[in-house]
């Protein structure tokens, strides 16, 4: 079910993209001669007045067909025979659309979730931050992890696990380097330690009888502790028992969240409790501490929202730089059935209904700014490219070849086209093998 409910989720945020171009071209009495939803052969269509509208089969895309890259007749209506700067609002106009849409969803995610502020309010147990180097403390407002401005709390989450500053001669220890706001005073923090994240390993576990335990209950003398570098035990939870019917303690097997064994290069079994390492060879860290949600008005609804769809933006711009830059690869891409994947398994992790409906609103938020900037990018075929050429249009004052833009644009929609099959063949693959 919930698949089904990411799928209708990526179709509206899709609807409303090409809605933005669709209202943009009405507003200014231009043609539209289709407006399609979904990509692939059509399975209902209707024509309306002059606009033929139709349903495709894979609900990866979408399209308002203006003429852009036709020949410009007689008719006024014609998009090419639109002034440049209304052209360049309506191309623009389904991106505008995405990022809007992903505020209001950031207000409603704070109009009813705690607003999250960057002030760290409590340590968790056996936690590292608080007292290995220059520890971070109670009360501090983060403004800088690792020399990157912070603005909401994804960010300091993101910079955490893809910029680690240096690990310690033991390996055991990730250090960062944070710049906090303390008694009213900016503080740099150079040397803030964090301990890294384990296959399979957690503090929690369950009684016997399947209810969750407290933390300092007595643990089943079964469980073999693993002590951290600071001598704190470590241990496994039974978090997957549903997928496993048994426990998992350290040194046994470790698996992800399909049930499928991890392993090692050489094809030997990664063990529970121990460390985890990145594509990249380099050890995954976690965070240790908790932020102190702010007072609930609207004045801070609204404040919060709109740094959290900045801060979203910003990750995602990172992210895109990051691909670029060789730090993530194509195997890191998600197209819709992965979205779906993800959607489905943080739900059957959630507790209740409302937290399923708040983690759906959280991702559409992130899927849908993520659409409104990817589409801005100038890549051929994309509407920031399509942005550019009208942009030199204007200043020319003369249109560009048009055969020679249509070809640069069937090309752009060409690669892309492969990428998303790739994409599509990935996210099958990890779906049906976990990997």
């Amino acid at each position: 079910m919930t698949i089904v409910i990411a799928i209708l989720a990526l179709c509206t945020i899709i609807l409303i993209h090409e809605l933005g171009h669709f209202g943009a071209a009405k507003l200014f009495k231009m043609k539209v001669y289709q407006f399609n939803l979904g990509m692939g052969p059509i399975l209902l269509k209707k024509k309306w007045k002059e606009t033929q509208y139709a349903l495709r089969m894979f609900p990866i895309g979408g399209s308002c067909m203006l003429g852009e890259d036709e020949e410009p007749g007689d008719d006024p209506r014609e998009f090419r025979n639109k002034p440049v700067w209304q052209r360049i609002i309506v191309i623009a106009a389904g991106a505008i659309l995405n990022l809007l849409l992903g505020l209001i969803l950031c207000i409603i995610i704070y109009s009813i979730e705690p607003i999250p502020t960057t002030n760290i309010s409590v340590f968790r147990e056996a936690a590292f931050s608080n007292t290995i180097g220059t520890p971070l403390q109670v009360g501090d407002k983060v403004v800088e992890v690792n020399g990157m401005k912070i603005f909401s709390v994804d960010e300091v989450y993101y910079k955490m696990q893809n910029s680690l500053l240096k690990e310690n001669p033991e390996g055991d220890i990730a250090v960062y380097e944070f710049v906090v706001i303390r008694d009213g005073e900016r503080k740099v923090l150079s040397n803030v330690g964090f301990a890294p994240r384990r296959y399979n390993c957690f503090r929690m576990w369950l009684d016997e009888d399947g209810t969750r335990a407290e933390i300092n209950s007595p643990l089943p003398e079964s469980v073999k502790p693993l002590l951290t570098a600071r001598g704190n035990p470590v241990y496994c939870s039974y978090r997957y028992l549903e997928t496993f019917d048994k426990p998992l303690f350290c040194g046994e097997p470790a698996h992800n969240s399909h049930g499928n064994p991890l392993l090692k290069e050489d094809g030997k079994p990664r063990l529970c409790g121990e460390i985890e390492y990145n594509e990249n060879g380099n050890m995954i860290y976690t965070w240790d501490f908790s932020f102190e949600p702010a007072e609930k008005n609207i004045p801070n609804i609204l404040n919060y929202a709109v740094q959290d769809s900045i801060g979203k933006g910003r990750i995602i711009w990172l992210s895109l730089v990051d691909i670029l830059g060789g730090t993530y690869g194509l195997n890191d891409l998600s197209g819709p059935v992965g979205i779906a994947a993800v959607v489905d398994s943080a739900a059957k992790q959630a507790v209740d209904v409302k937290e399923v409906v708040m983690m759906i609103l959280s991702i559409s938020a992130f899927i849908t700014i993520n659409l409104g900037i990817f589409n801005l990018l100038p890549v051929p075929a994309l509407d920031g490219a399509r942005i550019i050429f009208l942009a030199v249009e204007g200043v020319r004052r003369k249109p560009l070849n048009q055969n020679v833009e249509a070809m640069i644009h069937f090309i752009g929609f060409a690669l892309l086209m492969l990428l998303m099959v790739f994409v599509m063949f990935n996210d099958v693959r990890k779906l049906i093998f976990g990997i």
